[in-house]
């Protein structure tokens, strides 16, 4: 499904007052602006992508808006534990709610949390230094400790601590 279609039907599951023909209406209007102001409208899609964006960052509340920010300190997919830890949101409940918004993404099999790299950027250009500070020293500390466990597990040579240092070092390698 593409992108677009997907943060639609995520605004429409969350956002109360929000209908289709208003957001249809609102794209619809962007992208003839952008036709009348001649910005050379390359391709309507990343602009309708764009205007889905700024409506569903903008109906964030406060909090889930700072989390949305952090997430893009993950280059890859991470697990539930990795962003509760980096993004100091207890119990992932603002990760939740960035998913039903398809703002983030779950993968059921791998049990990991991915965010798309046009949401990334997008949400990195509302980071503040500050968070981006924060989040970059969290990350770090986080993916260290898990660096050190994996040695750990390998030290012992067992076949089960071999497997699980294995995993979790390819599932982490990205970060």
């Amino acid at each position: 499904i593409p992108l677009v279609i997907q943060l639609f039907i995520g605004m429409l599951r969350v956002i109360k007052d929000l209908t289709s023909a208003f957001l249809s209406n609102t794209l619809s209007e962007r992208h003839n602006q952008l036709l009348v102001g001649q910005q050379g409208v390359a391709n309507p899609t990343l602009v309708y992508v764009e205007e889905t964006l700024k409506i569903s960052y903008k109906n964030l509340d406060k909090n889930t808006s700072r989390i949305f920010r952090k997430l893009t300190i993950f280059p890859g997919t991470f697990d539930a534990k990795a962003e509760e830890f980096i993004c100091q949101d207890k119990s992932n409940e603002c990760l939740a709610k960035l998913v039903k918004l398809n703002l983030a993404f779950f993968n059921e099999r791998s049990k990991r949390y991915r965010i798309h790299p046009m949401i990334s950027k997008f949400a990195d250009r509302f980071i503040t230094k500050a968070e981006q500070e924060i989040s970059r020293k969290r990350h770090a500390t986080y993916y260290l400790t898990a660096l050190v466990e994996a040695n750990e597990r390998m030290k012992n040579e067992t076949s089960k601590d071999l497997q699980y240092a294995i995993a979790l070092f390819n599932s982490e390698l990205e970060n």
